[in-house]
């Protein structure tokens, strides 16, 4: 059940470029999950990029970015945010060694 208490907002921005996954946002505590209310990815190069956005190893949200400038921007209404399972990080993987910058606005409930 939901507490009532505010809950702190954090943001995170990156880069990731390596292949394969980068943790963009660490797994909290055991007991507390991620819950995301913003994420943006866009490919900085230009070339052809799949990127996959993970909670752990599930596969959540995939975007083929075939141009520089390409990506993705989600924005979760109150009350229908992203929500993460347990002790479970936000992975982005990348198709190929490029490079995508990340934005997320979350809390830790």
């Amino acid at each position: 059940m939901a507490s009532s208490a505010p809950y702190v907002m954090y943001q995170v921005c990156g880069t990731a470029d390596p292949a394969g996954d980068t943790t963009i946002i660490a797994a909290p505590a055991s007991g507390s999950h991620l819950v995301i209310s913003t994420l943006i990815l866009q490919n900085t190069t230009a070339v052809a990029t799949t990127a996959l956005v993970k909670a752990g190893s599930a596969v959540c949200f995939r975007v083929l970015a075939q141009n520089q400038g390409d990506g993705l921007i989600l924005s979760f209404p109150a009350g229908r945010e992203f929500v993460l399972p347990n002790a479970t990080a936000l992975i982005v993987n990348l198709s190929g060694a490029n490079s995508f910058g990340y934005s997320v606005h979350y809390r830790i409930e």
